[in-house]
């Protein structure tokens, strides 16, 4: 793809992000969203003449030149609406054409799950150039991030499959931290069709990075960039491992990595392992204490977990339950909203009960998200759709009612009865909500 930092490209990624419904205009482009509003008042003008046209409210011949005028009108704003765009898009590559320019990396003050966490700053300019390297790198390196629901799936219908089987479930240890700036320097330079300017800027993102944290080495969490920078570096892993003996299955989601081997012979158990370690080894990469192995060629009991699923094997039988992590997640989710409400409802008790009914309908129920860039549904079905053992969603439930137990609004006990993990689930409940309602 064209590669260069140029008006057109940016005005792509602008028209893109319009279509999606995205708010690059509204938050930086001021006086042309102003002019689409008055664009699209227009346009309604000009729906209300033909329907009083239509009623017989005005004549034909009035309609005609009314509707005439408001044409012209749509042309001039339609035009004044694209200089104000073009002329903030130049102005925006101007500024990042210039010689030195870098993105404005910083640490935040607080840490995430122990981990230091990065910014390149919202200014207009740092959104522009990262939207454009992540399609750069992503064109140029042939990246397609992986989809947790198609690779639960395949690990789903490869473990149903009874033939023996030996797994590998392994973590990379500290991850993101841990990727060599030499290394992945290296791969980005020698690349024929990565051009001077992505380069140099993302060169400058991994040095701001060493600067901060005193090392060459690792890359910064909460930057969008480093996750196609790391699929990049973890490419020649994926392909080496892929290519391993007896391998039947190999997927990677971030730093999770399974592999599914099917052996003719049954070899030495810890050949597969090592073969791994000594993969990551050259990366510079070290598995951590979560990687397990799963051997299926023997009859016992045995279990893994990936991806937010728990795989338990008891002889022939396969259950697929929700993750320890995920059902805890859910729990710390309710906590969260019976304190919320238990905190604040003396002061408001109609209104934080209607807030506190609102989390725990979306929690037990199912939703289609509104934004129009994913379409995608999300809820208790949809994010645990390949388990085939409830019984963590009727632990659930229980849990919730334990902490009906707090509630002593009989009317808010009744409403808060009637949900449930194992019916949101079982029959697919679907609720609605607004946008304001999920930002909740």
């Amino acid at each position: 793809m064209e590669q260069s930092f140029s008006v057109k490209n940016f005005r792509s990624i602008y028209d893109l992000d319009l279509r999606n419904r995205g708010d690059l205009e509204r938050k930086y482009f001021e006086k042309a969203y102003g002019e689409r509003l008055k664009i699209r008042n227009t346009k309604k003008l000009k729906y209300r003449i033909f329907s009083r046209c239509k009623k017989s409210l005005i004549t034909k011949e009035r309609y005609e030149r009314r509707v005439a005028l408001i044409r012209k009108l749509l042309e001039k704003r339609k035009d004044r609406y694209n200089n104000y765009v073009n002329n903030e898009i130049e102005r925006i590559c101007n500024k990042v054409n210039r010689k030195g320019y870098k993105l404005p990396l910083d640490k935040l003050p607080n840490q995430i799950s122990s981990k230091d966490v990065f910014t390149i700053g919202k200014s207009v300019e740092s959104v522009f150039v990262t939207r454009h390297l992540h399609n750069i790198i992503k064109s140029t390196y042939d990246i397609k991030q992986s989809h947790r629901d198609l690779i639960v799936s395949r690990v789903k219908s490869i473990c149903l499959d009874k033939s023996p089987k030996y797994i590998v479930k392994a973590d990379v240890k500290d991850f993101y931290e841990s990727i060599e700036h030499e290394l992945i320097i290296k791969k980005l330079h020698s690349s024929t069709r990565l051009s001077v300017l992505p380069k140099r800027i993302l060169t400058q993102l991994l040095r701001s990075y060493a600067s901060l944290v005193g090392v060459d080495k690792g890359l910064p969490r909460g930057v969008g960039l480093s996750a196609y920078l790391s699929e990049v570096y973890m490419r020649d892993l994926d392909d080496e491992l892929g290519n391993s003996p007896d391998l039947t299955f190999y997927s990677r989601y971030v730093d999770d990595l399974i592999l599914i081997y099917s052996p003719d012979i049954i070899k030495n158990k810890s050949f597969y392992l090592q073969a791994i370690k000594e993969a990551s080894d050259r990366k510079k990469l070290q598995l951590n204490n979560k990687t397990k192995e799963i051997d299926l060629t023997v009859n016992k009991s045995q279990e893994f977990e990936y991806l937010g699923y728990r795989f338990s094997f008891k002889g022939k039988e396969i259950v697929i339950r929700i993750s320890c992590k995920r059902v805890d997640k859910y729990k710390k989710r309710i906590d969260q909203a019976f304190d919320n409400y238990l905190k604040k409802c003396k002061y408001n008790p109609e209104e934080n009960g209607c807030l506190l009914i609102d989390k725990i309908r979306f929690l037990t129920g199912n939703t289609r998200l509104l934004h129009a860039k994913s379409k995608a549904f999300t809820g208790v079905y949809f994010n645990n759709m390949y388990i085939n053992d409830v019984s963590d969603l009727k632990e659930l439930d229980e849990y919730l009612k334990t902490k009906l137990l707090a509630i002593t609004d009989q009317r808010l006990l009744r409403r808060l009865n009637k949900f449930s993990f194992v019916e949101g689930f079982e029959k697919k409940v679907f609720r609605s909500f607004s946008t304001a309602d999920l930002k909740i």
